[in-house]
């Protein structure tokens, strides 16, 4: 309001709206690393991740966004040999020479470690191992596996494909090594079942059974014929 002989004054005021400024920063780290970059706290997984930043130009304050990936660290499949005590296993350029658990880490595709894992066995010195197995023709492909002896199985695999008849198999499997070898014998009982038909009595007595048009009685496992002599077991 102007008082008597005095003009009114007229303030402008101009404002200046300076736009946020946003900034995006796209990085990848390795499993069980720590990103430390572009002043974030430190980061231990993958994300995205946003902070502000004082500007020095106008005093604003600008938005900085990371979009971090972080990249599995691999492991790779187990692999198990054996070896004679004393003798040497050449892994990644390193000789082995007594049964263990042993860890060696590359660079991946991605450039991120790759854990590999070397297990050692000792081949048993001029030792014979016995096993038996029995399945059906309807359990074909079969491949031979002992828990024990992991190595006979990976050296010397012992398989049968689909379409292998009834009947006893013998296979011998060795692992040798410069001072020793071990040697298996296995045993693989291969049974069709198909035709079989129980007449009467049940598992663990006398069984009257008729297979293809035969008829049989079985006690103990043990196969006889009508007449009552001993047979061979007719589905191997």
């Amino acid at each position: 309001e102007a008082k008597a002989g005095k003009r009114d004054s007229v303030f402008q005021l101009e404002i200046e709206v300076f736009p946020a400024q946003e900034v995006t920063f796209n990085d990848t780290i390795c499993e069980g690393e720590t990103y430390t970059g572009h002043d974030f706290l430190p980061k231990t997984t993958g994300g995205t991740y946003r902070r502000k930043l004082h500007s020095a130009v106008h005093g604003c304050d600008s938005i900085v966004t990371l979009n971090l990936c972080m990249h599995a660290r691999r492991y790779a499949e187990d692999l198990e040999v054996a070896i004679c005590p004393g003798e040497p296993y050449s892994w990644h350029g390193h000789d082995y020479n007594r049964a263990g658990i042993y860890r060696d880490t590359t660079i991946s595709s991605v450039g991120c470690d790759s854990i590999e894992t070397l297990i050692i066995s000792y081949a048993e010195a001029e030792q014979t191992l016995y096993a038996e197995s029995h399945i059906e023709i309807a359990d074909l492909p079969f491949t031979y596996y002992d828990p024990a002896h992991p190595y006979i199985a990976i050296q010397t695999p012992i398989s049968y494909p689909e379409g292998t008849p009834a009947g006893t198999y013998i296979d011998t499997a060795y692992v040798q090594g410069a001072q020793c070898a071990a040697m298996l014998i296995h045993t693989l009982v291969i049974t069709d079942p198909q035709g079989l038909e129980t007449i009467e009595g049940a598992n663990g007595t006398p069984r009257k059974v008729l297979y293809r048009d035969n008829m049989y009685i079985i006690l103990d496992d043990e196969w006889y014929n009508a007449s009552g002599q001993k047979v061979a077991d007719p589905r191997l």
